[in-house]
């Protein structure tokens, strides 16, 4: 039976008991879906793994996963020397018990699949997961990650303009999982969207006709719209916000706590030095730590270690930036 319309449902059901399996399952169980041999083994090491990257967001976090729903978008099929590729989209809602409350967040994940006949069914040869944390060149900071003339500017005063929290926030909420046109959506995009929820709520912009310079967007016709590295490259906007002394600034402080819905966390997942990941807190949860929404892989109101990411590792260093609240 090897229609189209039934590998489908079989990919449907896949994705479904993977997600299940990762929580409660057994991984084993998903060994009907794949092809024999090597192919099989990698994608039964890689549910295996997603367990324990679980256990490890419990112990962590401090919370229990309570349930996981997956809802499943199929793409075009397209025919293949070995069979079918099917591109997926998967949206995860997790649910979780913390000091007596429910919540729940969520992820989305695509995959590009490749699906082979076998006997009258369709086996799964591989399964390409889009990845969390990759890096964006080039790598190098802006200028502000060291003294430099602009330093010595304006510090901002208690009578400048305000940083409005909610609206960077309903930013964050509206286009956590799809991209504003007005902005170029990069295949890297986390920290884009990020300087997007900034600017929504009214951060300053610093514009001098650098690209290593400041933190800007210039729109100038879609494929014209130029911007500077701060804007769209993690490595870059950490090192603008630890020199800035005008325009968008903010403080550093140690304890995840302190921060607030509006504020910035950095993420080194490897723990080398470049910071490979950006996320906005909009929440806190019932232990009072940040929940945090994210663009590559769109993310809302994650509990903020990602401890639950394939990119996570025990070298993981994180950087906690409280957005002044005037510029």
């Amino acid at each position: 039976m090897h229609s189209i319309s039934w590998l489908e449902q079989t990919a449907t059901r896949y994705i479904r008991e993977k997600a299940r399996a990762s929580l409660d399952g057994e991984p084993g169980s998903l060994a009907k879906f794949w092809a024999a041999g090597p192919a099989g083994r990698r994608g039964l090491k890689q549910v295996a793994e997603e367990r324990e990257a679980l256990r490890r967001a419990e112990e962590t976090g401090r919370f229990r996963y309570i349930k996981v729903e997956a809802t499943v978008q199929l793409g075009p099929p397209e025919t293949a020397p070995r069979g079918v590729l099917l591109p997926i989209r998967e949206r995860l809602d997790r649910w979780y018990e913390k000091e007596g409350q429910q919540a729940s967040y969520a992820l989305v994940r695509t995959h590009r699949t490749l699906w082979v006949p076998r006997g009258d069914d369709w086996a799964l040869a591989e399964d390409e997961a889009g990845q969390e944390g990759r890096r964006l060149a080039p790598l190098r900071p802006v200028l502000g990650s060291e003294p430099g003339p602009y330093e010595e500017q304006s510090q901002g005063s208690a009578g400048g303009p305000a940083y409005r929290r909610g609206a960077a926030v309903d930013y964050a909420e509206r286009w956590w999982d799809g991209y504003n046109p007005e902005y170029r959506a990069f295949d890297v995009d986390c920290t884009s969207f990020i300087s997007q929820c900034l600017a929504a709520g009214d951060a300053p912009q610093w514009d001098i006709g650098r690209q290593d310079m400041g933190w800007w967007y210039r729109r100038q016709g879609g494929p014209q719209d130029q911007w500077s590295l701060s804007w769209a490259v993690a490595h870059s906007l950490r090192w603008y916000l630890a020199g800035s002394r005008q325009a968008l600034q903010a403080e550093q402080v140690k304890d995840p706590r302190l921060l607030q819905p509006g504020d910035v966390i950095h993420y080194d997942f490897d723990g080398d030095g470049v910071w490979e990941h950006t996320t906005m807190v909009v929440d806190l949860d019932p232990g009072g730590e940040p929940l945090v929404n994210a663009h590559t892989a769109p993310s809302r109101r994650r509990p903020w270690r990602y401890a639950d990411s394939p990119a996570w590792t025990s070298r993981t260093r994180y950087l906690f930036w409280r957005v002044r609240d005037r510029f």
